[in-house]
């Protein structure tokens, strides 16, 4: 008998200087609408666990920067956050 498992997906460094004032302005819009519903949806420790590491609306965050979100969660919770895209691509 085969066991399936999935491949952990590949993670890339984060180019935080590639981030535009575009890339932070969609960041905002989308921290803001993904807000809107977990005010309504999430526990109360989740949303405390967001202002705890320090999520900033207004700008993506830099990963690799000193005291970043992603090291206060490694240091509450022993996890991390890993970026989505080494940057935004703009469309032509």
């Amino acid at each position: 008998m085969s066991t399936l498992v999935t491949p952990l997906p590949e993670f890339i460094t984060q180019d935080f200087d590639a981030y535009d004032a575009e890339a932070h302005e969609v960041w905002s819009l989308l921290y803001a609408l993904r807000m809107a519903t977990l005010e309504e949806t999430a526990s109360h420790v989740f949303l405390d666990g967001i202002a705890r590491i320090g999520l900033d609306a207004h700008r993506a965050p830099d990963l690799l920067r000193p005291g970043n979100p992603s090291s206060r969660l490694r240091t509450l919770a022993s996890d991390r956050l890993v970026s989505a895209r080494s940057a935004p691509t703009r469309r032509a």
